[in-house]
């Protein structure tokens, strides 16, 4: 799974219309293509080289950020903001997907956040179809039947068979609509 940092980038300006900083967010997303940096410091670099004089400031200076964030802040602040709270999603998303993943009671399950900064590595044995794997991932599971549940180890699991498990959706969390599934 994936984390949109470029989304959460946009989300932090209060999707700013600048257009420098909405040129400068397209040219990391071309860089990112071919670069195994960090997208918040591609996101940098991009702005810096669009208009060496802008300052991101001017664009982060929103409520949400307001106490962290003033029009005195440098680039090199305002970046170390952004980096922080990409950060903070990430681990959130992460935490989020762990406490899923553990109140469903998937055996061995394989969690990790990857180098690259927005990856999560997911394996879940028993899990064998994309479908599966993606609505799990993205719903809020909790079991209603009040019986023990383990995933069932299926070569495939059917949508059928999952909407006989009785699932109900209970855990609250950030939106994870800015996960992609990998593939």
């Amino acid at each position: 799974m994936e984390v949109s940092v470029p989304d959460i980038i946009r989300g932090l300006s209060g999707n700013n219309q600048d257009p420098v900083f909405l040129k400068a967010l397209q040219r990391a997303l071309e860089k990112e293509k071919t670069s195994t940096a960090d997208f918040v410091d591609l996101f940098a670099q991009s702005f810096k080289e669009v208009d060496a004089n802008a300052k991101l400031a001017s664009i982060f200076n929103t409520v949400e950020l307001k106490d962290r964030i003033n029009y005195n802040s440098t680039n090199a602040d305002v970046i170390k903001v952004i980096r922080d709270e990409a950060n903070a999603a990430i681990d959130r998303t992460f935490n989020i997907l762990r406490t899923r993943i553990d109140r469903f009671g998937v055996t061995q399950p394989n969690i990790q956040k990857l180098q690259t900064a927005g990856r999560i590595l997911i394996e879940l044995p028993g899990i064998r179809t994309r479908n599966v794997y993606v609505n799990f991932c993205r719903e809020r599971p909790s079991l209603s039947s009040g019986k023990p549940f383990s995933i069932p180890t299926f070569t495939t699991i059917s949508p059928r068979q999952i909407k006989g498990l009785h699932l109900s959706w209970l855990l609250a969390g950030i939106p994870l609509s800015t996960l992609t599934a990998p593939g």
